[in-house]
């Protein structure tokens, strides 16, 4: 009997290590350098803004170097890294043909595809598991979050109505891991936690879209940040539980905003567009819209961007619309427009491309052109295009950048809806081999234009993450729903049943 028990213990410790097996890789969360353009917009905050400078001359002209078809549109933005580790990144792209693909830049050719569902959503490259091994986020018509591994291996799905836009990673609940929040059709976000479990949070009666992740309250988290109908969302881990935060802006709003610091307090403000367009920006410390006005526009659908246009000169906003490129001072203040630019989806991505030391704004426009524009030349009348080329369909989504070789050249990717991804590189004489140096990012703070006292909400938040957080956001009802893991249920009644077995044969002796 006590060998029977002895068995018993052993299939016990097996048990426990399978289930070992079904969580993710619990070590810290580390950064992985290989990934080069990882989200939508480049970053969590979705600002567009590259602060990368390129170790090369002057480039005096743009050329396309491959192009891939599809069997349909591609409206998403490129993510890009090296993704299975054969040293030369991919890019990795949805197309409205359903398939999630993933095409090495080296020339162009597809290495593998993936039936996601496709359409309009932007796929995300995370070192999810901390081991250096990237894995893709993607979602699609199916309504589906996959996890991919850089082979094309399915590690994980959630169905959860996830129709568009790109899931967001960061460590929400400060346990070292990294997590994925996306937003569904149903009005709920779905978090993936590091340890496999979902939680499923209520923000509304429409989908969020795109998310984005920033510390907007001072607590030491980066908090949720989405915009559903009217309404502006933040989602705060505290205290063992997601709190929902919401604010009316009073006009319908695109997604998403971009999350920037205009008054150097450590909190950013959000920068919104409405599809009435208004381009405005909130403030999350004081619960309210700070400053707002009107486009001289007939459409709006395009997210806004923010960056500097030259080293160590201020932030700007650039917003595309129907009507024109608008740049603004973060006091609202109209800088300079472009009217004959026309874009419909195409999110502006403010970088320095040609290695002038300023920072050039690339747009894809409604009639399938797309624009490489210094800012700091031309007017109203006369546009300053530094480089143009004009695709055989509209192109929808935002430009990716990143230095694919090594040789100190950045390329540029671009989806269309001729079908076609394409990677262009800049003409230039000579290059320096690249030494990832980036441009000062130090701004002289301007404030935004603030238009009346508002009160301001403070209260302690314990553990060792932070002192105090503030936010002036209405708490919202924040519907906390934890889904059911039945991988950790089952395990747990594996590892039950042996120990009441074990049990009862030593209690028999």
């Amino acid at each position: 009997m006590k060998t029977t028990a002895l068995m018993t213990l052993v299939l016990l410790v097996i048990a426990i290590g399978l289930i070992g097996s079904l969580i993710p890789n619990a070590e810290a969360v580390k950064a992985n350098s290989d990934i080069l353009w990882p989200t939508y917009k480049y970053s969590n905050t979705r600002t567009g803004f590259v602060p990368k400078t390129w170790n090369m001359s002057k480039a005096n002209d743009f050329t396309i170097v491959w192009n891939f078809t599809a069997n349909l549109c591609i409206t998403s933005e490129p993510a890009i890294a090296d993704v299975n580790g054969d040293g030369i990144p991919e890019a990795v792209f949805d197309s409205c043909d359903g398939y999630l693909y993933v095409v090495s830049t080296l020339n162009g050719s597809m290495l593998w595809k993936f039936k996601t569902g496709g359409g309009f959503v932007d796929p995300v490259i995370a070192d999810l598991y901390g081991d250096g091994k990237p894995v893709i986020l993607s979602a699609g018509d199916s309504g589906i979050l996959y996890c991919l591994s850089g082979n094309g291996k399915l590690l994980w799905s959630i169905d959860g109505g996830f129709y568009k836009g790109a899931p967001v990673v960061a460590d929400f609940d400060g346990d070292g891991k990294l997590d994925v929040a996306m937003g569904s059709v149903d009005g709920h976000v779905y978090i993936r936690l590091g340890n496999s479990s979902i939680v499923k949070v209520k923000v509304g009666d429409f989908n969020p879209g795109t998310l984005d992740a920033a510390d907007v309250d001072g607590d030491g988290l980066p908090e949720i940040v989405g915009v559903e109908g009217s309404y502006i969302h933040v989602i705060d881990y505290d205290k063992g539980k997601f709190i929902v935060y919401t604010g009316n802006i009073g006009h319908r709003l695109i997604s998403p905003p971009a999350l920037y610091d205009f008054d150097g307090d450590g909190i950013p403000e959000a920068v919104f567009t409405t599809q009435d367009n208004y381009l405005g920006i909130y403030s999350f410390k004081e619960g309210r819209v700070i400053n707002i006005v009107k486009l001289n526009t007939y459409e709006t659908t395009s997210p806004p961007s923010v960056g500097q246009l030259w080293k160590n000169g201020p932030p700007f906003i650039v917003v595309g619309t129907m009507n024109g490129l608008f740049i603004y001072y973060p006091n609202l203040t109209l800088y300079k427009s472009f009217k004959l630019i026309k874009v419909y989806t195409s999110s502006p991505i403010i970088a320095d491309v040609d290695g002038d030391g300023h920072y050039e704004i690339l747009i894809g426009e409604e009639n399938g052109q797309f624009d490489i524009i210094d800012p700091l030349k031309g007017n109203e009348t006369f546009n300053v295009l530094e480089w143009v080329y004009v695709t055989g369909g509209p192109i929808m989504g935002s430009a990716s950048i990143a230095d694919v070789n090594g040789d100190g050249i950045p390329e540029i990717f671009i989806g269309s809806r001729d079908y076609r991804l394409y990677m262009i590189e800049p003409v230039v004489s000579q290059s320096i081999p690249a030494s990832n140096t980036s441009v000062s990012t130090t701004i002289t703070p301007v404030a935004p234009v603030v238009n009346q006292a508002t009160s301001v909400i403070t209260h302690e938040k314990t553990g060792t993450i932070n002192s105090v957080k503030t936010i002036g956001l209405t708490q919202g009802i924040g519907e906390y729903k934890p889904s059911i893991n039945w991988q950790i249920i089952a395990g747990a009644v594996i590892v039950s049943l042996a120990i009441v077995f074990a049990a009862l044969i030593y209690t028999r002796d």
